[in-house]
């Protein structure tokens, strides 16, 4: 007696290739780290610890030390996750590493140096284009990805931007 099992997606074929060259992971993750939701949820909580932090300094001044140290704490906490993010880009897209899609009727194939994905175009947003980048978010932007924009030319955009539209 064996396990009940799932449905199987088919995987669609690889249409797209691209090899990383020297550079491409830092400029991929600038051209797109201020559009990604995560760092915005990000900016707003260090926004709003920033403000509650003046707030309470304002209001308590016998604590300047502690809201000193708090204050530098932030930011820096800030800058290391930015920084964490920009190396595991970077590693992700060493020079040599090998990135392709495949466009199916009702998925898009990711394959990237450390997994390979197959989303249902109804669990994703259309793609943006920012800079050097396509950026794909699922639709309760639980995930983004941010993909060169060699691996979506003109054609692949536009349809993987038509099967992902909502229907009206």
């Amino acid at each position: 007696m064996g396990y009940p099992q799932l449905p199987q997606r088919p995987i669609p074929p690889i249409h797209h290739v691209w090899v990383a060259q020297p550079g491409d992971g830092r400029r991929l993750y600038r051209g797109t780290m201020l559009h990604t939701p995560g760092l915005l949820r990000l900016g707003i909580i260090w926004a709003v610890c920033l403000t509650l932090l003046i707030v309470a300094a304002a209001l308590d001044p016998s604590h300047n030390i502690t809201w000193v140290f708090v204050a530098l704490l932030f930011p820096l906490l800030l800058i290391l996750s930015l920084w964490r993010r920009s190396m595991a880009q970077a590693a992700m897209m060493a020079p040599g590493s090998v990135w392709a899609t495949g466009f199916g009727t009702n998925e898009l194939l990711i394959v990237t140096p450390i997994s390979t994905v197959v989303f249902d175009y109804a669990a994703l947003r259309p793609p943006r284009v920012i800079g050097p980048a396509v950026l794909i978010q699922t639709r309760r932007l639980v995930g983004t990805t941010s993909l060169p924009r060699e691996l979506f030319p003109p054609d692949a955009l536009a349809f993987v931007h038509q099967h992902t539209m909502q229907p009206s």
